[in-house]
């Protein structure tokens, strides 16, 4: 199965489609800094259907070495998920980097995005162009709450 293809029909769906359809997993990677509107979000979701929900806290974990993230990897249906934390912070590449060579379709959502830099310009250029998908925190909300 490739990058886009998926249960609608070759094309990737929004987050609000992958959610309904219960193929959107959840990692946080800066999971003490959730902002009101991204709890109301993620609240929505639980609501919307059953969302598997990784929250690594710990600046030195590794996520992806982790067996919490091998499970996670191991239990979707369709490989859909949605990385939050700061993209400065080089696991949050290198997650994302990984989900997409485990065969996931990535939506990002870089929490601190208001903090330009060339650094954080560099990774979201790096991710976009490796295939993943890049959301606003506004984005986001929107979609799952409309």
């Amino acid at each position: 199965m490739g990058l886009n293809d998926n249960k609608m029909g070759g094309v990737t769906p929004t987050i609000r489609q992958s959610v309904r359809i219960s193929d959107c997993g959840l990692i946080f990677l800066s999971g003490n800094n959730k902002s009101v509107e991204l709890k109301e979000a993620t609240a929505t979701l639980d609501e919307l259907a059953p969302t598997p929900v990784l929250d690594f806290t710990d600046d030195q974990l590794l996520p992806w070495e982790e067996d919490i993230l091998k499970q996670f990897v191991a239990e979707q249906s369709v490989h859909q998920a949605v990385v939050i934390g700061d993209m400065l912070e080089p696991r949050y590449v290198l997650l994302s980097l990984h989900l997409l060579e485990a065969g996931f379709h990535v939506f990002c959502i870089d929490t601190e995005l208001q903090q330009e830099s060339p650094e954080r310009f560099t990774n979201l250029q790096r991710l976009t162009q490796a295939g993943v998908t890049p959301l606003t925190l506004q984005q986001f909300h929107v979609e799952v709450l409309i």
